[in-house]
């Protein structure tokens, strides 16, 4: 199933400058990258930002972000990651950010392409691929069908693999993308998602993702589901860890069919954990990913 084949972008200037001014302020929260720039692929440009360790010389870390979010999203992780790899962050193609969709992205094979595209471009050989959410689902399409790129791939709370989505939470996605709906109604989903009380729009992050779920018109297609099956046969070590309490997907199910289906795999159900995972266990989840891509 697909939407209309165009270009995601934003529904008007006005909410692109509100979320510009949040996704700067967001990026100052960051390190200064060594390299900050954009390579072009077949469905536009990719805004990449690169932290360049200056002794190890391992397979860089690939940060794929969740939809909504882009790079900034890595903040409270990329302080503790840069002091043991090269990283590498990305704001990705038909999500907000500073990445240039040009070309609409048809399919699962689109959306691998772009991904393959630059790492091709960027010339760092094989990348240790990790994704949050969307990115997860990013990073693990782009692994099926360009396994060579990767040196392996890791899963946080990541949509529409192994799982689906939980009914209630796919239905109220839908509406959620139409213009014409209460903003609440939108942060309401947020909120459930994210398993905040509220959003805190003092902190940039928040309200980068905030003014891109309210002004961001995603054009992409759904993801198709990707399968404990289809991941085994990538051949790389995969990390999943997802959140016990998820409002997105049944987590215990998912830890249950991956050891049913991938023999290389080191999963975890997370304790006292929701969709923000990544955030909420920062210094717990960088030292885990490390040890793991060693």
């Amino acid at each position: 199933m697909t939407f209309k084949r165009s270009i995601s972008s934003f529904r008007s200037s006005q909410g692109q400058a509100l979320f510009l001014e949040a996704y700067y302020a967001s990026m100052k929260q960051l390190p200064k990258p060594s390299k900050q720039s954009r390579i072009k692929t077949s469905y536009g440009e990719v805004q990449y930002y690169l932290y360049e360790h200056p002794t190890q010389k391992k397979a860089p870390l690939l940060l794929l972000p969740g939809r909504h979010s882009g790079a900034p999203m890595w903040e409270a992780n990329i302080k503790e990651l840069i002091q043991e790899r090269t990283v590498i962050v990305i704001d990705a193609i038909g999500d907000s950010g500073l990445s240039k969709q040009t070309k609409a992205i048809k399919d699962s094979k689109d959306q691998a392409q772009w991904v393959h595209e630059f790492i091709t471009k960027l010339e760092l050989g094989p990348v240790h691929s990790v994704g949050h959410s969307f990115g997860g689902w990013l990073a693990s399409n782009h692994a099926t069908h360009y396994p060579e790129d990767i040196k392996s791939l890791s899963l946080l709370e990541p949509v529409f693999v192994i799982e689906g989505l939980k009914p209630m939470i796919f239905l109220k996605s839908i509406p959620a993308s139409l213009p014409f709906l209460p903003k609440n109604f939108k942060e309401d989903l947020l909120k459930e998602i994210s398993g905040s009380s509220e959003v805190d729009l003092k902190d940039p992050v928040a309200r980068m993702i905030s003014y891109s779920s309210e002004y961001f018109q995603v054009k992409l297609p759904i993801p198709d589901l990707i399968t404990g099956e289809s991941l085994n046969q990538i051949k790389h070590p995969i990390y999943i860890r997802v959140a016990d309490q998820s409002s997105l997907h049944n987590s215990e199910k998912i830890v249950k069919k991956a050891l049913l289906s991938i023999e290389n795999v080191d999963i975890k159900n997370w304790k006292n954990a929701t969709h923000s995972l990544p955030m909420e266990y920062p210094e717990e989840f960088s030292e885990e990913l490390i040890n793991f891509t060693q």
